[in-house]
């Protein structure tokens, strides 16, 4: 072995044992994931259930402040222990047992109440997102410590492909699934679905129980909630890389105005029936997963500066395509799915895999906590989205979108290249 082989080893020695523990999670969890779909299979069941566009964008908004929300406060937690492992592990387990609550609860509860299981599932589902929000910070620092930056390119890609695989066979599934559905049974259906999702999730948590974790030399005391604070948005005043990014993220999140609302249009303007959804799915996955591999490869060979770009100019194509083929070419208005996978998920990688490069190790969830707390104003995007619907329309909407998008891809030109520029590490903030 090399002294370059040598020295990497000893300094990422879980690196081989959790690339595989990440791989068996991303399997599971995508092809959980799958059959409860955020921009198709919930959006469906949600208007099919109450007809309801404003709710189908307020399960978006809940989705995403339920993730940030609990952030820092937990950050802050985190930062007190030396092992942080256990808590992936309970993030797992809790949130396969919502989902397995959810599908008994839509299968055997629904009946003649669709108000009271509209409720049950605005909390289970918030309940899920909440705690997602703690994995989310658990799951990156785990990266960061035991993953070369020039290795975290492929493992992305590598548990993309595979959780795509597995994600495909679940758009199948759901297509054969909803193909029967009717005004009696869809329900049911829809049911079974969450529960596959919540059997599918319990297994990838044993991509977690393999995983192992060096001890934090970084620990810190407990602090008060108020010094914490007053530290962690010293760290924003002090980089101008970090603010530069929060705006490219806020604007670049103006692809929620529109996301929930693409199935929606579909189904109401389109006329295509539900079983049409597991295709979007299939399409969504393809995308998500030929793109991967090509994203996480592109990172590691030149840094995530040039993915950011990349991806916030694929960012433009689902809006963009929408209006289209909606006007031109309706046949092909499918095609926003697998544009969506191409551009939606590599946006959240790129910008997360930027930030791990600007931040120290112990510093991540700290890092990015702050990263979606301030940047929560765009929580509301869906919400804004569904009432602007009733006001100017599905394709002004898309139009709003990708003008929001355009200047974020723009601002991302002036971001610098951490692994060029000289950059103080314990702020992130670069000579510009």
């Amino acid at each position: 072995m090399a002294d370059a082989e040598k020295q990497a080893a000893k300094k990422w020695p879980y690196q081989k044992r959790n690339m595989l523990g990440g791989f068996i999670h991303g399997v599971f969890f995508q092809l959980g994931m799958a059959f409860s779909q955020s921009t198709s299979v919930l959006p469906a069941f949600i208007h099919a259930l109450t007809g309801s566009s404003f709710l189908v964008g307020l399960l978006s908004t809940l989705q995403r402040t339920g993730t940030i929300l609990p952030q820092l406060f937990f950050a802050n937690y985190l930062e007190s222990k030396p092992l942080k492992r256990p808590y992936l592990l309970w993030v797992i387990y809790s949130r396969s047992a919502i989902w397995a609550a959810l599908g008994f609860t839509v299968m055997f509860v629904v009946g003649g109440h669709p108000t009271l299981v509209t409720a049950i599932l605005l909390i289970l589902l918030t309940l899920f997102f909440f705690v997602g929000g703690l994995g989310e910070l658990v799951y990156s620092y785990m990266i960061a410590r035991t993953i070369a930056p020039t290795r975290r390119g492929s493992f992305f890609g590598i548990r993309s492909l595979l959780g795509g695989l597995a994600g495909i066979g679940a758009g199948f599934i759901t297509h054969k699934i909803l193909l029967s559905a009717d005004a009696q049974s869809f329900t049911g259906d829809y049911g079974l679905l969450f529960l596959l999702t919540g059997i599918s999730i319990a297994i990838a948590g044993f991509g977690f129980l393999i995983m192992r974790e060096p001890a934090d030399g970084h620990v810190k005391e407990s602090r008060c909630m108020k010094d914490y604070l007053r530290e962690s948005f010293s760290l924003v005043k002090k980089s101008p890389v970090f603010r530069r990014l929060l705006w490219v993220i806020m604007l670049l999140m103006g692809t929620y105005l529109s996301l929930p609302f693409y199935v929606v249009f579909a189904r109401v303007k389109l006329g295509l029936p539900d079983a049409y959804i597991g295709f979007f799915i299939t399409l969504q996955i393809i995308g998500q997963t030929g793109s991967g591999v090509a994203w996480g490869w592109m990172g590691d060979r030149w840094g995530y500066r040039f993915v950011l770009i990349c991806v916030s100019l694929a960012s433009l194509l689902p809006p963009l395509w929408a209006i289209f083929t909606a006007a031109s070419f309706p046949d092909a208005f499918a095609v926003t799915f697998a544009l969506i996978g191409i551009s939606l998920k590599s946006v959240e990688l790129a910008v997360r895999n930027y930030l791990l490069e600007i931040s120290p190790d112990y510093l991540v969830p700290t890092c990015l906590a702050l990263k979606n707390t301030l940047t929560a104003p765009t929580l509301f995007f869906p919400l804004v989205g569904g009432l602007l619907i009733n006001f100017v329309g599905y394709q002004t909407l898309f139009l709003i979108t990708a003008g929001m998008i355009s200047v974020g891809a723009l601002l991302s030109f002036y971001l610098p290249e951490p692994r060029n520029e000289s950059v103080n590490h314990e702020t992130g903030a670069a000579d510009l």
